[in-house]
C-alpha cells in the first residue's frame, strides 16, 4: 500500500488561508492525481522486473473511492492485492486452452528465464478464468492451479516502491502548483 499524505509548513499556513476552502480542494486534487499516477508507475516498474501482463496487474492495484483524498482528508492510498496471481498472466505458452495437453507441459516466464511445468495444461473455468493447472492424481479431477507472486509482493520491492513514490510526489506537486496558479488567476479576475 502506498500512502500519500500532504503536510503544509506552518509558516505558509497564514498566507494560504487567504484562499479559503478552495485550497484544500486544490491539495486533494493534487494528491488524487499523484496516487492515480503511482498506479501507472507501479505497472511500468514491475514490468521491468517481471514478465506479467499489465492488464492483469492493473486489476490487482486499486484505489477505492473511500481511499481518495477530499477536503477533509488530505490523504490517499493505493492498495495492492495480496492474492497470488495466476501463472497464465506470466507469459504462459500455450496461452489459451487446447484440446490436447501440451507436450512436456506449459512453459511460463515469471522473471528472466522460461520454465516448463511438467504435466501442466491451460484450462478455462466456467467463470471464464483462464489458468495453468496440474492434476492432483491420476483422475481427471481434482485439478490444482499454479500461481505466481502477488501484486503486493511485486510492488513491495524497494526499487519499484521508490519509483512509485517519486512519480507520485512529482505529479502531486505539479498538480498543486497548477491548481494554485488557477486559484490566483480566479482571485485576480474577481478583484480586477
Amino acid at each position: 500500500m502506498i500512502d500519500l499524505k500532504l503536510q503544509v509548513n506552518e509558516n505558509y499556513g497564514r498566507e494560504l488561508a487567504a484562499f479559503g476552502p478552495a485550497l484544500k480542494t486544490v491539495f486533494a486534487r493534487g494528491i488524487n492525481k499523484g496516487i492515480r499516477g503511482a498506479k501507472t508507475d507501479a505497472v511500468k516498474a514491475v514490468r521491468q522486473h517481471y514478465n506479467v501482463k499489465s492488464s492483469g496487474l492493473r486489476k490487482k492495484l486499486n484505489t477505492p473511492q473511500s481511499a481518495l483524498a477530499n477536503r477533509n482528508k488530505l490523504r490517499a492510498s493505493l492498495f495492492a492485492d495480496n492474492k497470488p496471481m495466476s501463472l497464465a498472466l506470466f507469459g504462459a505458452l500455450p496461452n489459451s486452452p487446447e484440446k490436447k495437453r501440451p507436450r512436456g507441459g506449459v512453459s511460463v516466464k515469471v522473471k528472466k528465464s522460461r520454465k516448463r511445468i511438467p504435466h501442466s495444461f491451460v484450462a478455462q473455468m466456467k467463470s471464464g478464468h483462464v489458468g495453468v493447472f496440474v492434476r492432483k492424481g491420476k483422475d481427471s479431477l481434482p485439478i490444482d492451479e499454479k500461481v505466481g507472486p502477488s501484486a503486493f509482493q511485486m510492488t513491495g520491492s524497494p526499487s519499484v516502491f521508490a519509483t512509485m513514490t517519486a512519480g507520485a510526489e512529482q505529479r502531486t506537486s505539479a498538480e498543486i502548483d497548477h491548481g494554485l496558479i488557477r486559484e490566483v488567476e480566479k482571485i485576480n479576475k474577481r478583484y480586477s
